[in-house]
């Protein structure tokens, strides 16, 4: 299995976390987000959109604040 290979070959803390998860049948658990951008830099995957922020108006002026 590839992420058993991962694991040995580097000492990245999420890879053996997940491997622990996975062995464990914690399937569930099982998250790359700790991988960041490489994770996404493999293209297996779209980046989460990032949240659109709301501007708050001035209940008089109909001006933002």
């Amino acid at each position: 299995m590839l992420l058993v290979k991962a694991k040995d070959i580097t000492s990245d803390e999420t890879l053996a976390a997940n491997w622990g998860l996975l062995a464990n049948n914690k399937d569930k658990q099982f998250s790359n987000a700790g991988l960041g951008e490489e994770w996404y830099s493999l293209y297996l995957e779209t980046p989460p959109m990032p949240k659109q922020q709301r501007i708050r108006m001035n209940a008089r002026g109909g001006r933002p604040f």
